[in-house]
């Protein structure tokens, strides 16, 4: 009998190690963090050192499981954290705080000097400055609001999730249960600065309620960042629409129409203005929509709409508040309107009407 014995190579990496230290809160703790990024194998271990003796008496250390990074063709990298807090009254002025890196074929530290008097209160030494790779980057997610006009009028918008800087990033979106929408797309701001990753999403899917989140991923990050964008999927009731009487401002020489819009659910929901049917130009007309006001799970805004008073005297325009909103989405309602018109009679004579398409009931 002949046993053969396969002999597998185990790959070697030190890891790249930052040691970051922080100004807490609460000045009774120090707060320090050691990032050991990209190593292999998993095995390893963590050791928090003050002036080269160990600390056995933290207020609380935590060590993040190790987590997948990225396999590579010599094999898998690997990365992990580890979050230490000491007393304040332990540690004086010029105190040396080292992360230990220990793996099978791997010793690698990295140190941060304690100096109580500068901000932040634990800066890096001198001789551990911190850049890329090295530390984690600092980026600027944002998700910027889906255009309710074009999900109410054309039944889809674009979601854009936004990443500052763009250097090293990937962006893209995922679902609830971590797949990527295969939708996604990838483009660079003109002016250099910025990635996006933007989306298509249909009325259909967003009425019923989605849970997405925008995924970053960088070199220098342990885990990917996530952004979540969440619509919920409730019944919706639709809001009644009240146009104010307008407000003559004498001294300021404006006049301001205010529309109300109240107990409306979900709380997404547009308000905007037309004047004879037409959007108004933005160097004659001001526009201000409050921040909704929940109450008993349901919402109210205000929209106000505010111009010349002489523009308010000279025009008998029809002055309308158009209000989008999910409760107005079925085959026949797009929109609730409030109209007044100014006549040259009675300047403050109010008409107003709620005007649906006609194929709808009263």
């Amino acid at each position: 009998m002949q046993i053969d014995l396969a002999h597998s190579t185990v790959y070697h990496k030190e890891p790249t190690l930052s040691v970051l230290g922080s100004s807490p809160k609460d000045e009774s703790k120090g707060s320090f963090s050691c990032f050991a990024i990209d190593f292999s194998p998993k095995t390893h271990e963590i050791t928090w050192l003050k002036n080269g003796q160990e600390i056995t008496n933290p207020i609380s250390e935590i060590k993040t499981p190790t987590t997948v990074g990225k396999a590579t063709e010599n094999g898998t990298l690997y990365s992990t954290a580890s979050y230490l807090k000491v007393k304040e009254s332990e540690l004086t002025e010029g105190d040396i705080l080292m992360c230990l890196f220990e793996g099978p074929k791997t010793n690698e530290n990295k140190s941060v000097t304690y100096k109580s008097d500068k901000f932040p209160l634990f800066p890096l030494s001198e001789t551990d400055t911190c850049v890329n790779p090295t530390c984690p980057p600092s980026l600027d997610i944002k998700i910027k609001p889906i255009s309710l006009e074009d999900m109410f009028l054309n039944k889809k918008a674009e979601l854009i999730c936004e990443v500052t800087p763009k250097e090293d990033v990937a962006v893209e979106w995922q679902d609830k249960d971590g797949q990527v929408i295969v939708a996604s797309r990838n483009l660079s701001e003109s002016n250099g600065k910025s990635k996006f990753a933007i989306i298509d999403v249909l009325y259909e899917e967003w009425s019923k309620g989605i849970d997405y989140n925008c995924v970053v991923e960088h070199p220098d990050l342990i885990e990917p960042k996530k952004e979540p964008y969440r619509k919920s999927g409730e019944v919706p009731q639709r809001p009644s629409v009240f146009l104010l009487p307008p407000v003559e401002q004498i001294r300021n020489n404006m006049v301001t129409l205010t529309c109300y819009v109240k107990d409306f659910k979900p709380k997404e929901i547009e308000v905007s203005w037309l004047v004879d049917d037409v959007a108004p130009a933005s160097n004659k007309y001001a526009f201000n929509t409050t921040n909704l006001v929940e109450n008993n799970g349901v919402y109210s805004v205000y929209g106000q709409l505010s111009f010349s008073l002489e523009q308010w005297n000279s025009s008998e325009a029809v002055y309308s508040c158009v209000v989008y909103h999910e409760s107005l989405m079925d085959t026949s309602r797009v929109i609730m309107r409030s109209t007044v018109k100014r006549t040259a009679e009675k300047s403050n004579t109010v008409n107003l009407n709620i005007d649906l398409p006609q194929t709808c009931k009263a």
